[in-house]
């Protein structure tokens, strides 16, 4: 599966949710940013 393309289901799935929203977005692109994508 394409990173992308589980990112964006995962923070949809988030914000609707309406929990977490800012930390896990935040947490995930620092996590992108130190994998060098």
């Amino acid at each position: 599966m394409d990173y992308r393309a589980f990112f964006v289901m995962t923070v949809i799935f988030r914000w609707r949710s309406g929990v977490g929203v800012m930390s896990f977005y935040l947490q995930y692109a620092s996590d992108f940013d130190m994998c060098g994508s």
